[in-house]
Formats: C-alpha cells, structure tokens, sequence
C-alpha cells in the first residue's frame, strides 16, 4: 500500500520552532524551511504595503532611494540558488498583492528567505541614511504559500479562517 500511496513528506516551516530574524539598519531577513518531495510545485503570493509619512523625508523623495525585497530559495545541501526574485517597492495606499509564477522545486531541503533591503541612490550622507533608517520601517512585506502541488495532487493550505497557529505557518513575515 505504501509504493501505491506513498506518504508525502512536505514541510514549510520556521527554524528551530521559530522565525530567526537577521536585522540591521538597513537590511531585514526572515527564513523558513522547506523539505519537499519530488514533482513539488509551488506559488507563491507576495504582499506588501508601505506607506510613509512624506514629512519626514526631510526634503528627500522616494527616488532618493532603493527599497527592495528579495525572495530566494536555496538549496540546503549544495547551497545553490533555485529561484531568486527582486521586487522594487514603491509607495502604496494599501495591500497590493503579486503572485510568482509556479516554480517547480526538486526533492530536497531548502531555506526560503524573504529579504528587505534599502540602499541611498546617488551620494550618501548621513542625514539620507538617516531618512532612510527611518524608511526601512514602514514597509510590511509578507511570502505567502498560495498553492501547493506535488505529483498532480493539490496540498491543502489553511485559509485565513483556519487555525491561527496553523496559518502562521503559511508565510514569512517582515511587519
């Protein structure tokens, strides 16, 4: 029965039971694992609001600098990049939401990273990278699981009525 319906050994989840942050002024990383069998697609729903208040840009516009997320996955064993995605961010007015084209993952062990990341375009000086210390908290920016598949078969992914403790398992966060 087992060769027939063999078992399907898919996780998505937080290291060490929790989400490990990696935080500096102008860089914020957030991971969760991933172990999937083989013939595993997945898509993704990245979602992100960031809205400021312009006054204290001190002078400053959004163009002064370059705020970005980066989505990978990486391959645990061999440390090789299988998807990676940059994601300009501009100013919103609410949630907007982008889903990522399938990506089909070999059977493995990954880290899916979600990475926020600002830099000053042009010359820097302090009182930018003031600015933009300041800029790099107002973005929430979250990885969703939208749909999982694996050989032909639809993996239930808990709504937002389900289980909270369930759900937060579905994404990564950077709120």
């Amino acid at each position: 029965m087992a060769k027939l319906q063999p078992a399907i050994n898919y996780t998505f989840y937080d290291p060490l039971g929790h989400n490990e942050p990696v935080d500096s002024p102008y860089e914020y990383i957030r991971s969760k694992y991933l172990r999937c069998p083989e013939k595993t697609n997945i898509v993704f729903r990245f979602q992100h609001s960031f809205r400021f208040d312009h006054n204290k840009l001190n002078g400053y516009s959004l163009n002064d600098f370059d705020v970005k997320a980066i989505i990978t996955i990486t391959n645990n064993r061999t440390g090789n990049c299988i998807y990676t995605k940059e994601i300009p961010l501009s100013e919103t007015s609410g949630y907007e939401d982008l889903y990522l084209p399938s990506i089909e993952i070999p059977q493995g062990f990954y880290t899916a990273k979600l990475s926020l990341k600002g830099v000053v375009n042009g010359v820097s000086n302090s009182s930018k990278l003031d600015v933009l210390k300041w800029l790099m908290y107002n973005p929430m920016v979250y990885l969703h699981l939208n749909s999982v598949i694996i050989d032909n078969r639809n993996i239930s992914i808990p709504n937002n009525s389900s289980d909270a403790d369930t759900k937060r398992l579905t994404f990564i966060s950077i709120a």
